[in-house]
């Protein structure tokens, strides 16, 4: 397996529950290393970049929120629209600012597959859909249905790059909070 390095963020609700040192300790058990980490408040500027700035991004996040309700008249009464763009950016804005409102813990993750180890203990995006055993399932209490029909964000407790962003992400963060 090569070496990889991706951005892990233990979110505000994960701080919250008292779970920085559980984390590190998933990451250490994973062979994993923490090469740089930081605790602080997230720019309003990288959040924006993070979840907003990726048109793709927001089509994919309107177009799952639109199957994951299923009925229109429902979308057009949370959303005032049908567009999964307009859609996903309302989603998307509303986890930018939730992501800066609060300090969170952003670090640094290097090792062999650390992308994938770090995807596969983290667990499934809604902790309701997560396996025990994993971050989001042991310690999610969330749903993304009950998140979108309340019209707010998803509270995940942590977020770990993707194989795709992960090398944009580590940019954001390293302009953001040096974490080169």
């Amino acid at each position: 397996m090569p070496i990889e390095n991706t951005l892990i963020i233990l979110k505000p609700d994960g701080l919250k529950q008292g779970l920085e040192e559980h984390v590190l300790k998933i990451i250490e058990a994973n062979g994993l290393v923490v090469e740089k980490m930081k605790r602080g408040r997230l720019s309003d500027e990288f959040c924006n970049a993070f979840y907003v700035s990726d048109e793709r991004q927001l089509a994919n996040t309107g177009s799952k929120t639109l199957k994951l309700v299923g009925d229109d008249a429902v979308m057009k009464r949370l959303y005032n629209t049908l567009d999964a763009i307009e859609i996903g950016r309302t989603i998307l804005s509303r986890y930018a600012r939730y992501m800066a409102s609060e300090e969170t813990l952003i670090m640094r993750v290097s090792g062999e597959g650390a992308i994938g180890k770090m995807r596969a203990v983290i667990g499934h995006t809604d902790p309701q859909l997560a396996q025990k055993g994993t971050i989001r399932g042991d310690f999610g209490t969330d749903s993304l249905v009950k998140a979108t029909l309340e019209g707010r964000p998803l509270r995940n407790v942590i977020h770990a790059s993707d194989a795709e962003k992960a090398e944009m992400e580590l940019r954001l963060a390293e302009a953001e909070f040096g974490l080169k």
